[in-house]
């Protein structure tokens, strides 16, 4: 967080760092809100994954044939 001073007063800047972080696909249930998930229940980060990923392209091709 910054604090950054604008025309309109005192406001406070949330950056992200790295940003998105991409993530391995299992399967779930479609829902909003990965982010309120416990550490525990959410999916590992992509890069953390044992084994060769797949091209994104494919994993959506994937994932729309329910498939994935």
């Amino acid at each position: 967080l910054d604090m950054v001073t604008t025309e309109w007063g005192l406001k406070c800047r949330i950056g992200l760092v790295p940003g998105p972080v991409a993530v391995a696909a299992v399967p779930k249930r479609a829902h909003q809100g990965w982010r309120y998930l416990a550490a525990d229940d959410a999916p590992p980060d992509a890069g953390l994954v044992a084994g060769d990923a797949l091209p994104i392209g494919m994993v959506r091709d994937l994932q729309s044939l329910w498939l994935m």
